[in-house]
């Protein structure tokens, strides 16, 4: 063997003990109590070096345990509407409320219709009934 064939064998062969050591380093750092499988698929799915297939494999495999899966979740509360009578008594709060919902009402739809504010709005119960 010459001295240069010798001295290129012994450059292949100090390259292939450092890539040696540093798989070695990497094994042991993959295997150690610190990661979880977790952790060791995020770190071959962020890997560069790896081929885009088992980096797509990590990263299918990790996605579970990342992002949670949407579940429908029971409502709170178990709320119940109930209709409300208005109060035809004409006096008290609710027949005011009553009153002035009604107004505003036949007001919008006059203004929607392109008519000034001429709208006729019942004054009583019995009004009611016979507009209907």
């Amino acid at each position: 063997m010459t001295d240069t064939e010798r001295a290129e064998y012994d450059d292949v062969v100090r390259q292939f003990m450092a890539k040696c050591e540093q798989l070695a380093a990497e094994n042991a750092r993959l295997r150690s109590s610190e990661n979880n499988a977790h952790a060791v698929l995020r770190e071959v799915y962020n890997d560069p070096t790896a081929s885009p297939a088992v980096r797509v494999k990590a990263a299918g495999l990790a996605l579970p345990h990342e992002t949670p899966r949407l579940t429908p979740v029971a409502p709170p509360l178990d709320l119940v509407a109930e209709e409300v009578e208005p109060s035809w008594s004409g006096s008290g709060r609710g027949a005011i409320d009553f009153w002035r919902c009604r107004w505003k009402s036949a007001l919008r739809s006059s203004l929607a219709s392109g008519a000034m504010a001429t709208a006729t709005v019942a004054t009583s119960p019995s009004e009611l009934s016979e507009k209907r």
